[in-house]
């Protein structure tokens, strides 16, 4: 038998096999790898002085106090920064109270849109896809 006949044969019996375990482990590298940002829609009004009022519901609640800085994401991609001067607390919701920094002063139209209201998110966390995918399949084959 040739030595061509001998590679090919080594290739067909065992490289089908030694690329699908290469996926496989490149699979299960990316599920450990990659990250999802935990997102919380939240609506944000802007009054006439200037002053905006953001919505948070409690079940998204982060610890935030007076002074700290709250980034919004737009569904576009633009983020925007406040600084918070408030906060109350209602039912169903936090309030805050927000100025938005020097620096998003002037974009502070563009987010809004010429509107008074907007809704935008915020991330309050990440997960491993590992663990989306896998939680969800366990929460099925517990039901």
């Amino acid at each position: 038998m040739s030595m061509k006949k001998q590679i090919y044969r080594f290739l067909l019996h065992y490289g089908i096999s030694a690329v699908l375990m290469i996926m496989l482990v490149a699979i299960i590298y990316m599920l450990h790898v990659i990250h999802i940002n935990n997102k919380v829609a939240i609506d944000v009004h802007k009054e006439e002085t200037g002053v905006c009022r953001a919505y948070i519901p409690h079940s998204a609640y982060k610890s935030y106090s007076v002074g700290d800085t709250l980034r919004v994401h737009t569904y576009e991609g633009d983020v925007f920064h406040f600084r918070i001067i408030n906060m109350e607390a209602e039912t169903i919701n936090q309030v805050y109270s927000l100025t938005p920094t020097t620096t998003d002063t002037l974009s502070l139209n563009t987010l809004f849109n010429g509107n008074s209201k907007t809704t935008v998110h915020i991330i309050t966390g990440r997960n491993k896809l590992w663990n989306l995918i896998f939680n969800k399949w366990n929460e099925r084959s517990s039901q």
